[in-house]
């Protein structure tokens, strides 16, 4: 199994900013206990976390943490997981740097 880079720029543009954010639901969309909804999902805000609901099945988690963090199930199973890191690993080098 593969994930596309678009993919998961999509994704984490409608976490960054959700389109068509409201509070209540439209017609067609996503049923359930949500807090939010926005064209294409929904999101609901636990304590510790949030949680965005995609409308193909994918579902992304956002820990309440200082630095960003991201975990990502695709429709197809596959799990993604996005961290800052507070320094680059040392086997990392950015050549001509």
């Amino acid at each position: 199994m593969s994930v596309k880079f678009s993919a998961v720029s999509q994704i984490l543009a409608k976490i960054d900013s959700p389109p068509g954010l409201r509070s209540k639901p439209d017609a067609g969309d996503l049923e359930g206990s949500f807090d939010q909804w926005f064209d294409g999902g929904a999101i609901r805000t636990v304590t510790g976390w949030t949680e965005y609901h995609f409308a193909d099945g994918t579902l992304a988690v956002v820990p309440t943490t200082p630095t960003l963090q991201v975990e990502v199930r695709m429709p197809s199973g596959v799990y993604l997981t996005i961290s800052e890191q507070s320094n680059a690993p040392t086997n990392f080098q950015l050549v001509g740097h």
